[in-house]
């Protein structure tokens, strides 16, 4: 009986499985278990039966190939169960595993989490995953082994993808300046992925060139954060969502309504004072707007209930 057995008796009867104590698995964990393809077959089958499961599934460090793969995948593409963590690092696989693994995310599979490292799924596997990214939700990918060719084929397809936050990637063969300068072009197209790590590469020139990339990317996405909430900020049904929270937190045995008609008139008063005397200190009047003084008072009212 392997590892899996009882989270097996649970999918086949359609349920969440449970530990012992009965607290439901967000996670399907048979790591190091000596599992073989027959287990993964026994698994998928389950799969197939179940539509209630949420989750992850982690079987690394086994004795998996690209049969057990195919068994899986098969069975995700049917099953209603949904799995958004799929750990296969340190098994036998090879590129018929990429290839099923990217017919997976090229229907819409709402993987999020993707671990290969070990595997050396070679050209053909990198490229039927990579070549997802711009329509897939990966978010993070371990593509594990990857060899000259392989970092062609990266550098290639590293500009499309939309959500890849995390990319993770171990030298095979040590890579010539070729693969290299093919892998920052394409890095250097991609604004996406804010963490990179290289396993295996001890050339640091190279190393900290896409460092710097990531660095930037990261910029931007805080920069990008920063206005989003300025944005929010500024639309009104945020505005006042904002006003009633601060209401309701700083004075809770206050009804809103008695607040509104004894504070609230007052910040209008003094945010109006306050806007007359910068815009006479101003002395723009093209900015002198409804829409931007309307901005310019929305912007007093929520420091103010801030720092109150």
């Amino acid at each position: 009986m392997s590892d899996l057995a009882w989270e097996i008796a649970y999918l086949e009867k359609n349920q969440n499985p449970t530990d012992s104590s009965g607290r439901v698995l967000s996670l399907i964990s048979a790591q190091s278990s000596n599992l073989k393809d027959k287990d993964i077959q026994a698994l998928a089958n389950a799969l197939k039966k179940n539509s209630v499961f949420k989750g992850g599934i982690r079987l690394d460090e086994n004795h998996l190939t690209d049969l057990g793969i195919i068994y899986l995948i098969r069975a995700l593409q049917v099953s209603e169960s949904s799995i958004d963590y799929l750990n296969l690092s340190f098994n036998n696989l090879k590129d018929r595993s990429g290839v099923y693994i990217g017919e997976l995310l090229t229907q819409g599979y709402k993987l999020k989490e993707l671990h290969l490292r070990g595997c050396c799924i070679e050209n053909l596997g990198v490229q039927r995953i990579f070549e997802t990214l711009s329509i897939s939700l990966l978010q993070i990918l371990d593509i594990g082994i990857v060899h000259n060719p392989g970092m062609h084929i990266i550098g290639k397809y590293l500009p499309r993808a939309k959500e890849l936050k995390e990319l993770i990637l171990q030298q095979g063969d040590p890579w010539d300046n070729m693969a290299i300068r093919a892998f920052i072009s394409g890095m250097k197209d991609n604004i996406s992925i804010l963490n990179l790590q290289i396993i295996n590469c001890e050339n640091e020139e190279f190393i900290d060139e896409v460092q710097g990339i990531t660095d930037r990317n990261r910029g931007f996405f805080e920069q990008g954060e920063v206005e989003r909430q300025q944005a929010q900020s500024l639309d009104p049904k945020v505005f006042a969502e904002e006003i009633q929270g601060y209401i309701e937190n700083s004075i809770q045995n206050l009804p809103v309504r008695v607040y509104l008609s004894n504070s609230l008139g007052t910040l209008l008063n003094d945010g109006v004072f306050q806007l007359m005397k910068f815009r006479f200190n101003e002395q723009n009047p093209s900015k002198n707007t409804a829409v931007n003084n309307i901005k310019w008072l929305i912007r007093f009212i929520l420091d103010k209930a801030k720092n109150s």
